[in-house]
């Protein structure tokens, strides 16, 4: 652990998974000191109290203050012996029966969802097959009502954002396989696309109030879904167009409006990869682009005056691929990569970053064939082994051909540690 940690002593490292195990291994040993300390004091497990943890939450149960207060203490010192300590702004106390802010806002979502994502469907008599079907759906009074639900239970955008995904997901697979069956019609695609239009807007409104990794992930499977659908479906130009434009819309609000500091936010660039999916009528325009990045034309040059991390640097590539609107940005980006190595040369053969980002680089179709042998010859490979280096694999963290985008998003989510 102390060498994951660059030898420092101190503390758990945020973020690989075998910090998971090191944490249980040291709460487990936290656990056993907090039930022998307690028994020291008369106040006896599965008698007095009852304690619950997951990884990093405690859940005490307890029937007296003054016991609570004893446990509290105990917990306290036990974690400080391993330089731990409570979070005080994550504490709460709830009475008999137990129930959150969060659960009864999740049910009242739950019920609003139900009530209002309603569709009709008549059989043909005597049938199991469908005749027709109608789907009315209101973006406006649905937005209204799931803001009178966080008021009323006092919860943020952030605590039911997944839980809301979720539902949607489903509800909008639901929908779609339903009119997959459903005779094709100018007054049902129509009304369809209507609908459509107002869930891809709502999905995106409560995304918006709250952008993280899992729930851009959520959204862009929504999105994915009535992508696919559309394709399969045989709508109108127009309406293809009404659908895949209020998905680039609601892509281009998000990435408009987010600011954060000097970084690009890793959690809105599944957003790029989703507009890809559009096609070619829906490419961010070169200003957009170069905003969200960092990117600054002047009379001098182009610069990049953000500092793009490995996911930035390669889902930029992955986008503009070698699409001539582009093009400009190739040689920028480039010598950015290389002033990148030049600044962790020291580090260069134990920094996990730019790890990935040669192996990603070198089986890079869209970049040029020069800063793949001098980010090579920066890793210390010899001249005489580049070329077969750069052959030796097409795919490693990155499909950059062949990419489905479906299917990845499936596998991330079954990747989920939680």
């Amino acid at each position: 652990m102390q060498q994951l940690n660059y030898n420092e002593t101190n503390g758990i490292v945020i973020g690989p998974e075998l910090s998971r195990i090191f944490a249980e291994i040291i709460l487990q040993a936290i656990d056993n000191d907090i039930v022998s300390d307690l028994e020291g004091k008369s106040v006896f497990f599965g008698v007095d109290y009852h304690v619950f943890r997951y990884v990093d939450d405690f859940f005490v149960f307890y029937n007296d203050q003054e016991v609570f207060s004893k446990i509290k203490s105990s917990i306290s010192l036990c974690l400080t012996k391993y330089k731990l300590n409570l979070n005080k702004s994550k504490e709460y106390f709830f009475d008999r029966p137990v129930i959150t802010p969060i659960t009864i806002a999740k049910k009242k979502i739950a019920d609003l969802l139900s009530d209002k994502l309603k569709y009709n469907i008549e059989y043909v008599e005597g049938t199991k097959e469908i005749e027709k079907a109608s789907l009315y759906f209101r973006k406006s009074s649905l937005i209204t009502d799931f803001k009178s639900i966080l008021h009323t239970s006092d919860v943020s955008y952030g605590d039911i954002l997944n839980y809301t995904l979720s539902i949607l997901e489903k509800k909008v697979r639901k929908i779609l396989l339903v009119y997959t069956k459903v005779p094709e019609g100018e007054n049902v695609d129509k009304q369809l696309v209507s609908a459509l239009v107002s869930l891809i807007e709502f999905s995106f409104f409560i995304y918006s109030m709250s952008p993280k990794v899992n729930g851009t992930i959520k959204l862009c499977r929504i999105m994915q879904q009535i992508i696919l659908f559309v394709n399969d479906r045989t709508l109108g130009i127009e309406y293809r167009d009404v659908i895949f434009r209020s998905i680039f819309n609601g892509s281009c609000s998000v990435l408009e409006d987010i600011k954060v500091g000097n970084e690009t936010p890793v959690e809105t660039l599944y957003l790029l990869v989703l507009m890809r999916q559009l096609g070619k009528f829906y490419w961010l325009d070169e200003f957009s682009l170069c905003k969200y990045f960092g990117i600054v034309k002047s009379s001098k040059g182009i610069n990049v005056e953000k500092d793009l991390n490995y996911f930035s640097i390669i889902v930029l590539l992955f986008y503009i691929e070698n699409k001539k609107r582009y093009d400009f940005l190739k040689e920028p980006i480039e010598e950015y990569v290389l002033q990148k190595y030049a600044q962790k040369n020291s580090i260069i053969n134990i920094d996990s970053e730019i790890t990935h980002m040669t192996l990603d680089l070198i089986a890079c179709p869209y970049v040029s064939n020069k800063l793949k042998d001098e980010i090579l010859e920066k890793s210390d490979v010899p001249k005489a082994c580049r070329k077969k280096v750069i052959s030796y694999c097409s795919t490693w963290f990155t499909k950059w051909s062949g990419y489905n985008f479906a299917k990845e998003l499936d596998a991330k989510v079954s990747q989920d540690v939680y």
